[in-house]
């Protein structure tokens, strides 16, 4: 990210970081000095932002379920999926949430939380980042609720 520009901060949970040093890049990130932060779900719960308009996950959340066995289905963790998407679009304002899925237990995981919630979920095209581009635009730039955009020429359909 810095390659490209980007100046990000990170903060997690890890006990060698002091919480002076977490204090310090949270506020950072609220008072907007840093525009991008990367963070473990240490900043879940508590944070709020406004005009916080993305959110990436990198891995979606489940519940860690002592003694189970390696290859088991995993357990979404709907709570923690709520509060991690939660930091967008609060108070009625837009905003987008990207989840970064790699193969069919996460694509499950994200069906069963967006089943539970009653959102909408779009896959993006990972072979047209233009196509995918405008789609994560037009979602942080619509009211909550409004129809998606149709296709040229007329038609509509929801979001």
């Amino acid at each position: 990210m810095r390659a490209q520009g980007h100046a990000p901060s990170v903060i997690t949970g890890a006990k060698d970081v002091a919480m002076e040093e977490r204090v310090r890049v949270q506020e950072e990130f609220e008072k907007g000095v840093t525009k991008v932060l990367i963070c473990t779900d240490l900043l879940t719960r508590g944070i709020d932002v406004p005009g916080m308009k993305l959110v990436v996950n990198f891995d979606l959340p489940f519940e860690y379920v002592s003694g189970q066995a390696r290859g088991a289905p995993k357990v979404p963790d709907f709570a923690t999926f709520q509060h991690r998407s939660g930091r967008v679009g609060r108070f009625g304002q837009v905003g987008c949430v990207l989840h970064l899925i790699t193969n069919g237990p996460d694509m499950d995981a994200l069906s069963a939380m967006v089943d539970h919630f009653a959102v909408h979920a779009h896959e993006l095209p990972p072979a047209n980042p233009e196509e995918a581009s405008m789609l994560v635009e037009g979602a942080m730039t619509k009211p909550l609720g409004a129809p998606a955009p149709g296709p040229p020429g007329g038609g509509g359909g929801g979001s």
